[in-house]
């Protein structure tokens, strides 16, 4: 729906994907996590807009691919809410939904291991069979490399982008 564009936050691509990335991947989505004036972030922007068209954010992408949707057929309604398949999400006004965010540590938190890990076969494969999986920097000792969210003052990224995608 072209209305949805107008009150989408506006955005300039500043960097694209490596072009190894874009000829393998199953959708791009941006990144940015933007946080209220108090500093939380408590949405997430499911799309911004690029020029004359929106782009989805990445949690919205890897959900619509989870859910066996192409990120091509995801629609962005003028009523406020994004469908993809037969799932529907409430967005506010500028194309921001409310996810419920989890820890980065804790009994909530999601599970994680380490990378090398992973790749040295320390992981049962079956722990991963089914699993959206994303990588991402868990413990880094910038301030930069972090976010509050309602559940923690310093949430990595990935995290954040977790909490959106479930």
């Amino acid at each position: 729906d072209p209305s949805v564009l107008n009150p989408a936050a506006r955005a300039d691509i500043t960097m694209l994907p490596a072009p190894v990335f874009l000829a393998e991947a199953g959708g791009i989505g941006h990144t940015y996590l933007p946080a209220d004036v108090d500093g939380v972030v408590r949405t997430n922007l499911a799309a911004v807009r690029v020029g004359a068209s929106l782009v989805p954010s990445l949690s919205a992408v890897i959900t619509s691919r989870a859910l066996g949707v192409s990120p091509n057929e995801m629609i962005f309604h003028s009523n406020n809410a994004l469908t993809m398949g037969t799932r529907r999400t409430p967005l506010d006004s500028s194309q921001q939904s409310r996810p419920r965010y989890f820890p980065p540590s804790g009994v909530q938190a999601f599970q994680h291991y380490p990378y090398w890990q992973v790749l040295s076969g320390g992981v049962p494969k079956g722990q991963l069979r089914d699993k959206v999986v994303l990588i991402g920097l868990m413990n880094s000792d910038s301030a930069d490399d972090s976010v509050a969210t309602p559940v923690s003052k310093s949430t990595p990224p990935v995290v954040a982008i977790a909490s959106a995608v479930s």
